[in-house]
């Protein structure tokens, strides 16, 4: 029985070193692409809530995201942005 226990506790540490080595390059992985892409790797909402959860509240992208956009001033808008909306809001 001793045997057993000893080979099921190999087979456990084993495992713990390969999820620990799996998680390590994973982590590194995840940050090199973290460094430069994180607006486009995290959703603007799951950011949004988890910043305002902090002050016991919460983000509804339906209801909130007109709200704070009519907070977003003309001249706060990249002039790409703009271009494209002029182009998309043209008639014709």
């Amino acid at each position: 029985m001793n045997e057993k226990f000893k080979s099921a506790k190999n087979s456990l540490q084993e495992r713990l070193e390969n999820l620990e080595a799996n998680l390590e390059k994973a982590m590194t992985e995840f940050n090199k692409k973290w460094a430069g892409n994180a607006q486009s790797l995290a959703p603007g909402s799951l950011i949004l809530n988890s910043v305002l959860k902090r002050y016991g509240l919460s983000y509804n992208k339906t209801s909130d995201a007109g709200r704070i956009a009519s907070f977003v001033t003309k001249e706060n808008i990249d002039d790409e942005i703009m271009a494209l909306l002029g182009k998309v809001s043209r008639p014709g």
